[in-house]
Formats: structure tokens, sequence, C-alpha cells
């Protein structure tokens, strides 16, 4: 073992020590706020202490964030054993939900080119729970229109311009992922190169002028550079997929075996897309059982695809949990491997705004296998940090001790930018709190209905057992509370909500978590109670944890959420989204 794993390992025994004692302040502050009892002996004999005793953590704290910078060599190292590096422009305008399903994308297209991820080292947080000038002194302050050339936010008050630099191992566990690809910060990139890290690019793009200036510390030679561009990626009238082996290209060089139904399925393309939908083959093939419909693409030029459907038919969620097939001609394939993965430039460049109009992965896959570890990357790859889930453990025994151990119901109540696009459920706080309600005593009757019954999993790979609580914990009741993740900060709008029932992430916190400067993994506290965007990540973590969840489909946040339920064997039948 070297210095630096002995180093790392010790720090991560010391790491887990304060993780549980923390916890076990968390666990005590929230029975001293609500006013429940906790038995010593009970938080003796197991850190979880007053959550019910079958109720296990979200996740474990085995791997922690990096507590440090990665020295050159080490980053060589990582760097070494793929081809070079792959870049992209990071859409930092977006929110955090669509910064990572395009980060989820970006490990797919570097592990198929068999290269280096470059992540950006920050992204922004676009909200602050207090004056502008209290997160500045948390956060790097800039102006978004100034840093992203944009004008979207200049009509706005000052203060509503403005968006804070996040350290992105905050937001994500990097040594986490770093277990299963190959991942650096644009920081480590540059340091790599002998350049310094406040070179990096604002708005998140890739800088040729700054990026490619000066030689690797190791090898002296200078970064070449080569373009993906955007129209590249998947051009009108072709079906970008992950790789297209040998053996399918063959199958194209065959005449078909049925020329008739070859033509039929031809002329049945849309003008508009290069592949057909499982239904609209099961209409020309006239066959109805999948193998059947497999067995005649194939001995017909065509081949089965695998992506996502959306959850409630809505793309924009960009959930993994609903595999599904699609048909296309396999000369109509473009393999991201087989185009790129030759080129032998140091880095590669994915030019643009590729995740827009696409499905997760932002390509198709031609095997369920592919499809599967790309959904385990997704469900157990991109984990957040201790910090966030441990907080979240908090917030998730509060609602405990709040329903007295009962299950408990729970929402996504997306306003903010949703009203300026019209996308709101509903304008008038009270009919949306009163949407979500309705939704709510739904699930409330669904969940006294399954309680009966055998408990199903989505179909996702590697997903935890089945989420038994249905049957070992008591359902809620009418007049329990009920918890809302939301974007909303009008007092008399929340008022409203409160005032029907529900419960927020601000009314769960103590003055305890708030004075607390320190917490988990020795990292501060302060920057996730500051931040509206890192605080809607502890919500998505809590909503996993809920007995029933209704969300908006047209959300990525609401996604994620279904993601984690997915991961944790929540019954698909459990929650909404519409």
């Amino acid at each position: 073992m070297t210095i630096h794993e002995q180093r790392r390992l010790a720090t991560t025994r010391n790491r887990l020590g304060l993780y549980a004692l923390v916890v076990l302040a968390c666990i005590s502050a929230s029975s001293l706020w609500w006013g429940f009892d906790v038995h010593t002996s009970r938080i003796a004999s197991s850190i979880w202490g007053a959550i019910p005793a079958q109720r296990q953590p979200l996740t474990t704290v085995a791997v922690k964030s990096i507590d440090r910078p990665l020295e050159v060599d080490e980053i060589q190292a990582l760097v070494s054993s793929t081809k070079g590096f792959l870049s992209r422009d990071w859409s930092l305008g977006l929110g955090w939900n669509n910064m990572r399903y395009i980060i989820e994308s970006g490990l797919l297209e570097a592990k198929l080119l068999n290269r280096t991820l470059v992540l950006p080292s920050f992204v922004y947080a676009r909200h602050c729970e207090h004056s502008v000038d209290v997160c500045a002194t948390h956060a790097p302050m800039v102006n978004k229109n100034d840093v992203l050339h944009s004008t979207e936010w200049r009509a706005l008050p000052l203060a509503d311009q403005m968006a804070w630099q996040i350290p992105i191992d905050l937001m994500l566990n990097i040594t986490h992922i770093r277990q299963k690809h190959h991942v650096i910060t644009a920081v480590d990139y540059l340091r790599l190169h002998g350049l310094n890290g406040s070179t990096e690019a604002l708005d998140g793009r890739w800088s040729l002028d700054a990026y490619h200036t000066q030689p690797h510390v190791f090898t002296n030679q200078y970064p070449s550079l080569r373009k993906i561009q955007h129209v590249e990626y998947e051009p009108k009238h072709v079906v970008r997929v992950d790789y297209v082996p040998p053996a399918l290209l063959q199958k194209a060089r065959v005449p078909p075996q049925d020329k008739a139904l070859a033509d039929a399925l031809t002329a049945a393309l849309p003008d508009d897309r290069a592949y057909l939908t499982w239904m609209e083959a099961q209409s020309v093939t006239g066959l109805w059982s999948d193998a059947g419909i497999e067995e005649a693409l194939d001995q017909n030029g065509w081949a089965v695809l695998w992506t996502y459907a959306g959850v409630n038919g809505m793309e924009l969620n960009k959930a993994v949990v609903l595999p599904m097939r699609q048909a296309a001609p396999i000369l109509k394939l473009r393999g991201l491997k087989n185009e790129f993965v030759s080129w032998n430039q140091t880095v590669v460049h994915l030019e643009g705004e590729v995740h827009l109009g696409k499905k997760p992965g932002s390509l198709r896959f031609t095997t369920r296998e592919a499809l599967d570890e790309y959904t385990r990357t997704v469900l157990y790859d991109m984990t957040q940090t201790n910090v966030l889930y441990g907080l979240a453990d908090c917030l998730i025994q509060r609602m405990y001790n709040l329903t007295e151990g009962r299950l408990w119901t729970g929402a996504h109540v997306r306003r903010g930018d949703f009203l300026l696009y019209n996308w709101a459920m509903e304008i008038a706080a009270s009919d949306h709190i009163q949407r979500v309600k309705d939704r709510l005593v739904a699930g409330r009757a669904t969940l006294k209905r399954l309680s009966a019954r055998r408990i199903k999993t989505y179909d996702v790979p590697g997903a935890y057992k089945a989420d038994e609580r249905l049957h070992t914990y008591n359902l809620p009741q009418e007049t329990d509370k009920y918890f809302i993740a939301t974007d909303e900060r009008d007092p008399t709008t929340l008022d409203v909500f409160r005032a029907a029932g529900a419960v927020t992430m601000t009314d769960l916190l103590t003055l305890e978590d708030r004075r607390r400067t320190q917490t988990l993994d020795g990292d501060d506290l302060g920057w996730v109670l500051l931040f509206t965007d890192v605080r809607a990540v502890v919500e998505q973590i809590v909503l996993a944890e809920a007995g029933y969840f209704y969300g908006h489909a047209m959300s990525s946040v609401a996604g994620g959420i279904i993601n984690m339920r997915a991961k944790h064997g929540r019954d698909p039948r459990t929650a909404l989204v519409d």
C-alpha cells in the first residue's frame, strides 16, 4: 500500500467515526426538537438509533468524497491508462439535475472512447436562501449574464442575476465515481499541463486558447485537439448508438429474407427520425411477441435498439427505470465507439449542447447488457457526498418522528422558473397544494391496497431487495404531515402550503443544525443550508425515502428521485409523476 493510500485509508476511518458521532447528534437534536424520546440503549446499539428498526440508511460511507486535491503524479496515473481526454462544453447555466444527467452521458461517452472525462471543477448554484452578500462569503459570486454570455437574466433584479460557484466534489462523490470511471476536473487537467487552476473557463466551455498553451508536465508534449462537431454527433436520418458490432454490420450486407417486409419497415419510417417505436414495429410486422418481432427484424437488415421510456411519457425527467425497445435499419446506425475510438489526439472534444432532445445517455444501445451497464452508472456510480446523505438522513428521521414511525408521503412542488415558462402544475398556490394533497390522498389509498400484496420493483439491474416497509410499517394517517421539496420562497405562498399540512426542509432544520459549522465528513455545513440548488439535492434524497411520492413529469428533479427510489427497491406503484 502506498503512502497516499495509507493516508487516504486513515482519513476515511477517522471520517467514519466522526460521521457516526454527528448522526447521533442529529438524531438527538431531532428527538428534542419534535419532543419524542430516543432511548440511549437503542442509540448505543446502532448509530441509526431512533430510526425504525427495519430502516436502513440510504447510503454507506465506505468511500468518502475526496478531502484533498490529487497530486500531479496521481492525475497522470489516472489518465495514463486511457487514450487521453474527453472534454465537453458543459452547460453551467442549467440547474444541477440537468448537469447531473449530462455528466452521466459524459461518463458513458468517455468509457466508450477509452478516455478520461474532464469535468468542470464547479457548478453554479442559482439561488441563495439569504442575502447575496451572505452567500458570497461562502462561495465565489458571479453575474450569470456576464460569465455565461447571456441576456436571459438581465431584466431581473440584480440579486437574481447572481450565481455562486459550488465545487463539484461537494455535489458528487468523485472518489466513488473513480472506482469505475476515469474522471478528473478541469483544474486537474490544467495542473497536468503546468497551468494555474484559475485559468478554468467560467462558462464551462473548452477553451483552446487557454487549455492548449503549455506542454504536459511529464511528457513535454503540447496537447492536440480534435472536435466532434455538434452536427456530426447525430446527423439527420441516422441513429447514434453506443457501438455497432461487426456481426451486426455483416447482417446488413445479407439480402433480406422477406423483401416485402423489409420494404414495409423502411416505408414506415417517419420523415423526422430514422427509427420505429416498438409499437410501430409491431404494427408493420403483424407480430406481437417481442421474440417474434426481434427475429423478423434480424432477418431483414434491422436492429433492435434499447433506450428508456420517459416516466408518464415525458422525456424531460430523464429517468432510467423504464427500459424499452425500438427498431432501426442497421445501415442507419452510427456507433460512437466505431467512429471516434480510433482518434489519437490528446483531447477529443464533444462540441455544443449535445443533450438537447436526447434520451438518457444521449444515444441508444444495441444490446440490453449495454443499457443495463449505463443504468448501473446512473444509479450506483453517480452518488452524492456523505454530507448531503447524512443531512438527508437526519431530516428523514424527523419525518418519521412527526408521524410516530408511520410511513409518510411527499411531493416535489416545482414553482420558480416553471411559473415563468407556464410549466407549473397550477399557478395559484392554493390550487397547487390542493392538487398535491389530492394526489397524496390517492397515494395513501394505494399504500393501503399494496400493503396486502406482493411488492414489485423497477426493472433495473442490481436493485436492493424489494422495499418491504409496506408490510412492516404502519400506514400514513389522514392527518399526518407530508414533506414537500419546493423552490418556492415567497413567505405567503409557503404559509399556504404549511396551512395545508405540508412540511418543508426549512421546517425540519433545527437551531442546532444551523449553528453547527461542521458535520459528517468534517465538511462545512453552511453551504448546504445556504444554497437552494444544494438543498434541492438533499430534498431529493429525502423523497427517495417517502412511502409515496408525487412529482412533476417535466422535471429532471422528479426523474432523479424516481432513479433513487428504483435503486432502493421501491414499488413503482408508490410513485406518481404527471
